[in-house]
């Protein structure tokens, strides 16, 4: 009997049997013997190595077929199609498989970089009359390797994101299940979110905890505060889902009694711009009253993107405007109660409110719950580096 040899990098390319499946391959070929011929490679096994294992645990005879590749990478593209064509594979099965072939898949995009084309740009050739004419390039997105990935799953490019980041991050409890059906592709992308999630959380807790926040030094004229509204705290068991969605914190929240026991750094003569949203308004007014500030106006972001929102999808968010004593203003009469910027990152306010802010207002100012260090402000949270500085 033939002595092959055996190829780790080829051979974990390939999707393992369940045990059942090699158990009954086992039982057909003691009974019927290796029919069909296992395929090398300069030597070197690249389809059959179940076959060929029963072999040499049975002494079983088989024969080879040579198949002939320039380059290892060929050999791999090969065994990938030739497992699509021949095993019934499942959708996060062939995605893996896919993900597998990503650095051929990159190195040949390297290589046209260096021939003179890239993923970006394909190179203009004009034809001599009376030569035969070229084919056109392909479309920039045919050349990303994302796609091309894609394409060799034949998935999405969105699948197989999720896949990538279920096989770099899943546990491996998250990761039988998908294997095995037992969970979709999009529930177990969303555990992985989830436990990315609460571990961002956790690690500010633990900031929190390990190193106090330097407070605020004195008191000021200016105050914006964005508070961590309790979404999930106040939605109870089972009427919030957090993970997926676009309005769920990524940071540690607080309740209505955590928040009252703020001492804002309240000058005697301040005006106190308060952020919330649909769902906490009646709970930043109750906050106003308790911080002893008067309410005046009400200021409109409008995010212009479609936001989240069970009856009503919502694109707006609100910014209560407060007044302490007799703050001073300066001499601008052009303000409006409504601002006009895309929606950002998540709870990133828009830079027209601060120049809002600026323009209207006299004082010492500061960012509370800041995630941002902005010129001529101070800022107080455990998160202020989490934007570049304005």
């Amino acid at each position: 009997m033939t002595d092959l040899i055996i190829d780790n990098e080829f051979k974990e390319l390939l999707p393992p049997l369940s045990d059942e499946k090699y158990k009954q391959l086992e039982k057909n070929l003691l009974r019927d013997g290796i029919r069909e011929p296992l395929t090398v490679w300069n030597g070197i096994l690249i389809d059959g190595h179940n076959r060929y294992n029963i072999a040499q645990r049975h002494n079983l005879e088989f024969t080879t077929v040579e198949k002939q590749f320039d380059t290892r990478d060929d050999v791999k593209l090969w065994i990938a199609d030739n497992q699509f064509g021949r095993r019934d594979l499942t959708t996060y099965e062939r995605s893996v498989l896919a993900l597998k072939l990503k650095p051929v898949f990159a190195a040949k995009a390297k290589e046209r970089m260096t021939e003179g084309t890239n993923q970006y740009t394909s190179p203009v050739k004009i034809s001599c009359q009376g030569s035969e004419e070229l084919p056109p390039p392909k479309p920039v997105r045919e050349q990303k390797t994302d796609y091309q990935v894609a394409q060799k799953a034949g998935v999405s490019e969105d699948t197989i994101r999720k896949v990538e980041r279920i096989e770099q991050q899943a546990t491996p409890e998250v990761k039988a299940a998908v294997k095995s059906g037992e969970i979709s592709i999009n529930q177990a992308y969303k555990q992985v979110k989830q436990a990315e999630r609460a571990e961002d959380i956790q690690r500010q807790v633990d900031d929190l905890e390990q190193k106090a926040v330097e407070q605020p030094d004195g008191l000021f004229d200016v105050i914006v505060i964005d508070p961590p509204w309790g979404y999930v705290r106040q939605a109870g068991h089972g009427s919030f889902d957090a993970n997926g969605r676009r309005c769920t914190n990524p940071y540690p929240e607080m309740t209505q009694d955590e928040l009252k026991a703020i001492e804002l750094p309240a000058a005697d003569n301040c005006v106190l711009f308060l952020w919330t949203t649909h769902k906490f308004i009646w709970d930043a007014k109750e906050l106003l009253d308790h911080w002893h500030f008067d309410y005046r106006c009400m200021l409109v972001w409008n995010k212009q993107k479609l936001g989240t929102g069970n009856l009503i999808r919502m694109q707006c968010e609100f910014c209560l405007v407060a007044l302490k004593g007799k703050p001073i203003f300066k001499d601008v009469h052009n303000v409006r109660d409504l601002i006009e910027e895309a929606r950002r990152e998540h709870s990133r306010k828009p830079d027209a409110f601060y120049q809002l802010v600026d323009e209207l207002c006299a004082g010492r100012k500061l960012d509370y719950f800041s995630r941002q260090h902005r010129e001529g402000w101070s800022t107080y949270g455990n998160d202020t580096d989490k934007f570049s500085v304005a």
